[in-house]
């Protein structure tokens, strides 16, 4: 072989950076002036942004993210160009992969164009701070292939964490396994909202907790920004790394909180293929050919060695297919049909009263959110889900036959008025922890399930932290602010039973004396008063055990059944594996949770309290030291008070 074969052949494998171009000179859009943006770092850091237009806004909105976590921003765009694999390897290319066949990057091509103008020019602010910051801090860059960034990513970003926050993943595991179970499981995870009006406050105050469980690092975290243009923004809020608008928070008029939904959010097709002719499936009587594509995909190995390769991605007129032993199967998500979910977000936080907040809702641009409402005289619960017009003839929760147009439901999605919808009821108050629709508030005033479509999945049942938020609730009449924070930072679990996946009662029926090796931890754990606080020596147990539990048992589910039977030996190997590690790690079963559940960020490192599931929620896994480091759980808090001025 020549030297000059070899040299190419090292080129194009190795590709080290110092052979990447440096990037293009970067211009402002000429309606953004840098030099009219102002952004006020208050003592806790959070940036206040001032400008006279929202474009700039979105600018400075843009710098502020960069240079306090460029990096995270960065992940969200290499995971759009489909550059992953060369960031993080194999398991990157996974989800390049997984980005590819959804088909965003076309389907934002195709309706980009329509967006208003407003909306686009915004969009195309918040890219050109980004890739300012990126020119005046090349040292900072990860990959110069995903440079310059477009308005476009910003777009594809907000689309595809929509479609994993509706439960894309699922429907992608369940492929994958060939599991064709029915969809019967509702993930207990999420976030906390509560809102109180004023007729039942003592301070003539209508109150709201804005409480997310994002996780506490990565892209699906917050970012917490004030915003503030001449052109109507001020709102302070949450916002997720790489976004530009503010996802759930307050301005002088209205406020709101997200929770993540669970209906019935995805549906998977069985594609009856032709028994000779390859790529062809039947609808209809007639045979239709899978698009297929070639994907190319990047890994990088080491530093300097990259490899390249190729798989191919399916396309149905049910949407993206994927193969497993037993055929091939579509699945179609209503997230993947939302255009602008920027721009809506943008009028909720330019809303100044609930026609205007419900007038934004109508664009139904989020697939997958309930929404509590509160200004100074409404409280509103929106279950704010795109629910296609499904065919009542189908078992919806069950894998569909992909050979029919009947299982093919199109746009337009049921509208907002006909989504389980409830304002100002009369008990005073509303919540939602992720849980059922119809229990979201007083019992007397909920919603009755039987006058919404079966096909649309709705859950019926409680979680832990809606159950207790009932309880305190109904319970405290009138309430004060300082009522309202202790519901809040509430650390008990309901005092009846504990709503997990499993009947968990039987963990604190477990008897001394047929397991005697256990018999100190099954004593502290009968004593267990069920509260989450620092100093609790119960909650430590419980919340190892219920690490190992779900170890065994898979993801945390709530069966829409009351529970799932499980042999006592379950939890035996549960308490088990709990003294075990304290008496590995610590010496003794006297361990408090706050010295067994720390939070650490850069030089702190404190106390946590909190449960899985507990108002007070706090989601952790063991580290090497034989603590357990939370990864998610109160991750975002905003207080709101609305008074006679607002």
């Amino acid at each position: 072989m020549s030297n000059i074969r070899c040299i190419c052949l090292l080129l194009f494998f190795l590709k080290p950076e110092v052979f990447a171009q440096g990037l293009r000179p970067f211009v402002p859009p000429p309606f953004i002036r840098p030099d009219s943006i102002e952004i006020v770092r208050d003592r806790w850091g959070v940036p206040h942004i001032y400008a006279p237009t929202d474009a700039e806004v979105a600018y400075g909105l843009a710098w502020a993210q960069c240079e306090d976590d460029f990096k995270t921003v960065q992940e969200m765009h290499i995971i759009l160009c489909g550059k992953n694999g060369l960031y993080k390897g194999i398991e990157g290319a996974k989800t390049d992969y997984v980005v590819a066949l959804l088909g965003i990057k076309e389907w934002v091509a195709r309706n980009y164009p329509s967006l208003p103008e407003s909306d686009k020019r915004y969009l195309e602010a918040f890219a050109a701070g980004v890739n300012r910051y990126a020119q005046l801090h090349p040292q900072e860059i990860l990959l110069p292939k995903v440079f310059p960034v477009k308005p476009t990513d910003i777009l594809e970003g907000f689309i595809l964490g929509m479609a994993f926050l509706s439960s894309m993943p699922e429907a992608l595991t369940q492929i994958l396994n060939d599991d064709t179970a029915p969809l019967s499981d509702i993930k207990a995870m999420g976030s906390n909202a509560f809102a109180v009006h004023r007729k039942r406050t003592a301070e003539d105050e209508t109150f709201l907790a804005i409480n997310s469980h994002q996780p506490l690092d990565g892209p699906f975290s917050w970012y917490e920004a004030h915003l503030v243009s001449r052109e109507g923004l001020n709102i302070l809020g949450g916002a997720f790394p790489g976004a530009c608008v503010i996802g759930h928070g307050v301005n002088e008029h209205i406020a709101w909180a997200h929770t993540i939904a669970y209906p019935d959010n995805y549906d998977i097709y069985k594609l009856a293929m032709h028994p000779r002719r390859r790529y062809h499936y039947r609808v209809n009587g007639k045979w239709l050919r899978l698009h297929v594509r070639r994907v190319k995909l990047s890994v990088r190995l080491t530093k300097w060695l990259r490899i390249p390769f190729w798989r191919r991605a399916y396309q149905s007129i049910y949407g993206p297919v994927l193969k497993n032993k037993s055929g091939y199967y579509a699945f179609r998500l209503p997230a993947l049909f939302c255009v602008n979910p920027a721009g809506q977000w943008l009028r909720m936080d330019k809303a100044r009263s609930w026609t205007e907040f419900r007038e934004a809702l109508s664009m139904q641009q989020l697939s997958s959110f309930n929404v509590v409402f509160a200004s100074r005289d409404t409280i509103a619960f929106v279950h704010n889900v795109l629910i296609p017009r499904r065919h009542p003839a189908f078992q919806w929760k069950l894998t569909l036959p992909g050979d029919t147009l009947a299982t093919l439901w199109e746009p337009p999605f049921l509208p907002l008025d006909s989504l389980p919808i409830l304002i100002n009821p009369k008990c005073g108050y509303l919540f939602n922890t992720n849980n059922s629709p119809f229990l979201a508030t007083h019992p007397s005033e909920n919603l009755d399930p039987s006058k919404y479509p079966d096909y649309a999945g709705f859950q019926k049942k409680h979680f832990n932290r809606s159950h207790r938020l009932q309880q305190l609730l109904a319970d405290q009449n009138p309430l004060t602010w300082e009522d309202f924070k202790r519901i809040k930072y509430d650390l008990q679990y309901p005092p009846d039973t504990i709503y997990f996946v499993a009947d968990v009662r039987k963990l604190f029926q477990l008897d001394e004396a047929k397991y005697p090796h256990l018999a100190e931890a099954i004593r502290i754990v009968k004593n267990w008063n069920r509260r989450g606080d620092t100093a609790n020596v119960g909650a430590s147990l419980f919340a190892l055990g219920w690490e190992r539990f779900l170890q065994k048992f898979g993801p945390l589910y709530f069966n829409e059944e009351p529970y799932r039977d499980v042999d006592e030996s379950w939890f035996v190997e549960a308490l088990e594996y709990a003294q075990n590690h304290l008496l590995r790690h610590f010496g003794t079963l006297q361990v408090p949770l706050g010295r067994l559940q720390r939070l650490r960020r850069g030089h702190r490192d404190m106390p946590l309290a909190g449960l899985p599931d507990m108002l007070v929620a706090a989601y952790s896994t063991p580290q090497p030291d034989g603590t357990l480091k939370p990864w998610a759980g109160d991750s975002y808090i905003i207080m709101v008070r609305f008074g006679p001025q607002g």
